[in-house]
C-alpha cells in the first residue's frame, strides 16, 4: 500500500534539507530542541 505524503517521513520527502538539518544543529542542540518540544506539548495537552 502506497503511503500518503502525509505519512511519508521527512528525510525520504526532503533529503537535501536533512542532510542541511545534520550540518547546521550539534546532538546537544538537537535534543534541546526536542525537550522543549515535549515541553510545549505537554503544556498544549494541560491547556485541552
Amino acid at each position: 500500500m502506497a503511503q500518503t505524503p502525509q505519512e511519508t517521513s521527512v528525510a525520504t520527502r526532503y533529503p537535501e534539507e536533512l542532510a542541511a538539518i545534520h550540518n547546521a544543529y550539534s546532538a546537544t542542540v538537537a535534543k534541546e530542541i526536542i525537550v522543549n518540544a515535549r515541553e510545549v506539548i505537554a503544556w498544549a495537552k494541560e491547556m485541552l
